[in-house]
């Protein structure tokens, strides 16, 4: 099952810019990635899952996939 999330033209325009230069081969997929690890079931153990959460985010702004 595929659902539909509608996002504001310079938010796409600006994962658009996020990808270029990476093995992202489309927007879809990228806020796909970006949604399974900021978007992560909690663990049973909250503070970790939080922290590695926390780590996972600072990658990815690192990185310039995602900027806070």
């Amino acid at each position: 099952m595929t659902e539909t999330v509608s996002v504001p033209d310079d938010l796409y325009e600006q994962c658009r810019r996020n990808i270029s230069g990476t093995e992202f081969e489309s927007v879809d997929e990228y806020v796909q990635f970006v949604l399974s690890v900021v978007g992560e079931p909690a663990s049973e153990n909250a503070a970790d899952s939080s922290a590695d959460r926390e780590v996972d985010k600072d990658q990815l702004e690192a990185l310039g996939y995602l900027d806070r």
